[in-house]
């Protein structure tokens, strides 16, 4: 049984080629006129300056001459910018400092196995500055994140009454640690460690909670951390 409802098939005409299928008959990229007047200026340019340069003095008027010295010039210093100089001469790029011994044994190497001009050479090393730069801005977020997370996690631990515990605990530290050892405390993110400040915190309790012997307090008897904290296994 032949159906009803039959869909009329679209009439293509064969002589008529779909731009998106075809990509031979798709519109041609569009120039704008401006873009064309510069390309032509530009051959003319280029012509013009062909035919200075080939031409003998005697046949160039003066204005011709004074072209053709200036176009011999640019050439040569541009075949200059082109030469790999027998010796690099890098300047640092602000805020950095060279390592000449490394530039010397590893960069220089290959700046000259890739022939690489003095042009080419400085901003290789001022590209590798600008991403040494970006990792130690990186290095730097990433250990302030830190430390800002030690610093919230010692707070919480220690409760309402934070701050008089850390009283106890940088008392103790300046009494017991040495400036070599406080700064290595400080560099590394540890002085914020809650376990850390914990072990100060007792040191510093039981340094103010000494009794007082003969008029003198444990300061003043110049005890070790070890003698205050764990007094019965000093040997006397």
């Amino acid at each position: 049984m032949a159906d009803p409802i039959k869909t009329a098939e679209p009439v293509v005409d064969p002589k008529v080629a779909d731009p998106i299928v075809d990509p031979k008959v798709a519109p041609a990229e569009d120039v704008s006129l401006m873009d064309t007047a510069a390309k032509e200026t530009k051959t003319a340019e280029d012509t013009e300056n062909k035919r200075i340069l080939e031409a003998k003095d005697e046949d160039l008027n003066e204005a011709d001459k004074l072209k053709k010295a200036e176009l011999v010039k640019a050439g040569k210093e541009a075949e200059a910018k082109n030469i790999v100089p027998e010796k690099y001469e890098f300047k640092a790029p602000e805020g950095f400092t060279l390592d000449l011994e490394k530039v010397d044994k590893v960069f220089i190497p290959i700046a000259k196995e890739l022939k690489l001009t003095q042009e080419g050479a400085q901003k290789l090393v001022d590209m590798y500055a600008g991403i040494v730069k970006s990792s130690i801005e990186t290095q730097a977020e990433g250990y302030k994140t830190f430390v800002e997370g030690l610093k919230a996690e010692t707070i919480k631990e220690l409760g309402a009454e934070y701050k008089k515990e850390l009283a106890f605990a940088a008392k103790s530290r300046d009494r017991f640690a040495s400036p070599e050892l406080i700064e290595k405390l400080n560099q590394s993110g540890l002085s914020n460690d809650k376990d850390m400040v914990k072990l100060f915190i007792a040191i510093g309790k039981a340094v103010s909670e000494d009794k007082v012997v003969d008029g003198k307090s444990a300061l003043d008897g110049k005890k070790s951390a070890e003698e205050i904290l764990f007094p019965s296994a000093v040997k006397k």
